[in-house]
């Protein structure tokens, strides 16, 4: 699928300019969600690998990209990802992108669909949940980190302040009421090794963390009843670093979709991009 869109369009939100891009045509629409603090471009390999007819929505939050900054107004209340889940809805709705959508997370991003998916079910055709973030892994370092800025990395203090207490605590009241097609595409066992980071995660060993963080992305699997792949090289930027694998995932959920049959996933196919389907205990 080329890029159709070189230059974003702008819609008001609340008082900021949030940038959405649209790519191809067709339906559904496949609406791209980037983990925190990245521009909607790291979607542009997958974006551009897609098979199936339909068109891809990218956009940045707050702070973000090519998006403007929240008001002051609204920046110094920590919000959790049903907020961001809500402020996307909107977004899509003002751009005029309807019917049902395929979403697509990486990270928090992950999240973010995930508190779509559960609160706006009537308008979720499909998920594909890209090594989605574990909701309690920042409660529990030393220190830990209840409040997160999402644009800490590009603008600071001028976007979106992710409440990741109360994200949790969504998280772990809030079941899926229904089960679109879903896949969950996990990064490779061992891969937090490369971690840039590793005194964020005290005081778990990088063991402990990869062993939770896989744990993390089968309960999201059994949680929507989808299946769960496995990247056998690619790190936690998995649409980046195997991008081809990831979208091989869109357009099993896409075909899903628009057939309304059941997820069909080629696991030689997989295994020829980098990956490998896992056994859950909720696919059906």
């Amino acid at each position: 699928m080329p890029d159709s869109a070189e230059a974003p369009e702008h819609f008001d939100l609340g008082g900021s300019a949030l940038a959405l891009r649209r790519h191809g045509t067709g339906q559904p629409a496949v609406v791209f969600i980037s983990g925190r603090g990245d521009s909607s471009r790291v979607w542009d390999a997958v974006v551009d690998r897609l098979q199936v007819s339909a068109t891809a929505i990218t956009y940045d939050r707050p702070g973000c990209g090519e998006s403007a900054d929240l008001p002051t107004t609204v920046v110094p209340a920590p919000r959790p990802s049903s907020w961001s889940a809500g402020q996307l809805a909107d977004l899509l709705t003002v751009a005029g992108v309807t019917g049902p959508l395929v979403l697509v997370g990486h990270s928090l991003g992950g999240q973010i669909a995930d508190a779509f998916a559960t609160r706006l079910p009537d308008r979720v055709a499909g998920l594909v949940l890209v090594d989605s973030v574990d909701p309690e892994l920042n409660l529990e370092t030393e220190p830990p980190h209840p409040v997160i800025d999402d644009a800490e990395d590009s603008r600071p203090g001028r976007g979106w302040q992710w409440d990741v207490a109360g994200s949790a605590r969504e998280f772990r009241e809030t079941q899926p009421s229904t089960l679109p097609p879903t896949v969950v595409v996990a990064s490779a066992i061992w891969r937090w090794f490369r971690a840039k980071r590793p005194e964020w995660y005290r005081p778990f060993t990088l063991v402990e963390v990869d062993q939770r963080w896989q744990r993390a992305q089968l309960h999201y699997a059994n949680r929507w009843h989808g299946a769960l792949v496995v990247a056998h090289d690619a790190g936690h930027r998995v649409h980046e670093e195997a991008p081809v694998l990831v979208a091989a995932a869109v357009d099993a959920v896409v075909a899903a979709t628009k057939s309304g049959t059941a997820l069909r996933l080629d696991e030689d196919l997989l295994r020829c991009l980098g990956g490998s389907v896992r056994p859950t205990s909720g696919a059906g």
